[in-house]
């Protein structure tokens, strides 16, 4: 793998380096999928029914509720 092109994009002998990109490209895919669902919501009729009748809607609601319960 050093030896490929792909050293250029991904630094594979800095271990700290990488796993900072790896996170941040967590981050900002984490923040962009939490806007699409507002932008999502904001065009339902009804979003705080939809988030509690529906079924993905409920799942998504105590599945989020539960994970702020959880300790760092």
């Amino acid at each position: 793998m050093r030896q490929t092109f792909l050293h250029y994009f991904i630094p594979f002998d800095a271990n700290i380096t990488f796993h900072r990109r790896i996170a941040w490209t967590i981050a900002y895919a984490t923040a962009g999928h939490g806007i699409a669902h507002y932008f999502n919501y904001n065009t339902t009729l009804t979003p705080y029914t939809l988030a509690w009748t529906s079924l993905a809607g409920s799942t998504g609601t105590n599945a989020t509720s539960l994970a702020r319960c959880v300790p760092c």
